[in-house]
């Protein structure tokens, strides 16, 4: 009977031990296996998170574009036509000989009107004379009705007199 009971006995522990370690092994795979899945949700949860202020900027933006579309439709109807650029360069020269200075300019690429923003003109100019006259001729262009950037300048001085180089872009709508 002892050897018998032993038997049993150790039979029952092995088979209790290999279910022990079946389940332990489980629960470490179930473990690592929701570590990993808590992991994924937790960097979709980050994206989701993202995305979700993406759209509420979108929608802000979206707004924000509703309220300046007539502004924009005010802005376009002081902005000069593109046919009213031909007197652009008579104009301007007419400032330049206000100013007593030498003066040539010329028109460059040109890019069209699109919905989102007015068409463009590039522009160069070129001025000689006295400092105060290149001076009061820059203030000139910059106060005229024209909506003209200036997008660089050179200023050289040249003896008694100066050379300026101005080239910009002038915004029309058609």
């Amino acid at each position: 009977m002892p050897r018998e009971f032993r038997m049993k006995l150790i039979v029952n522990l092995a088979a209790t031990s290999a279910v022990l370690a079946v389940l332990i092994s489980l629960i470490f795979y179930l473990r690592m296996d929701i570590s990993t899945k808590a992991d994924a949700l937790s960097s979709v949860r980050g994206e989701l998170v993202g995305r979700t202020e993406a759209l509420e900027s979108l929608n802000s933006l979206r707004g924000d574009a509703k309220s300046v579309a007539p502004l924009f439709d005010k802005l376009r109807s002081v902005m000069p036509k593109r046919d009213s650029l031909f007197s652009v360069q008579r104009d301007f020269q007419n400032l330049a000989q206000v100013n007593k200075l030498g003066f040539n300019s010329q028109f460059g690429a040109e890019s069209p009107e699109t919905p989102d923003s007015p068409g463009k003109i590039r522009l160069e100019m070129a001025a000689q004379g006295s400092y105060n006259g290149i001076l009061e001729f820059i203030k000139s262009v910059d106060a005229n009705p024209y909506f003209i950037s200036i997008v660089n300048m050179d200023l050289v001085r040249q003896g008694g007199s100066f050379n300026a180089n101005l080239s910009g872009e002038i915004s029309f709508h058609d």
